[in-house]
């Protein structure tokens, strides 16, 4: 439980900080 719960939040919220105002939460452009 440890080990899968590590790695799902740590990747979920590099992603959502990384994107810009424009990509939504699932890593997708609005204007796409």
């Amino acid at each position: 439980m440890a080990r899968a719960s590590k790695k799902k939040p740590a990747a979920r919220p590099a992603k959502r900080r990384k994107l810009p105002d424009g990509y939504e939460r699932t890593g997708v452009p609005e204007d796409v």
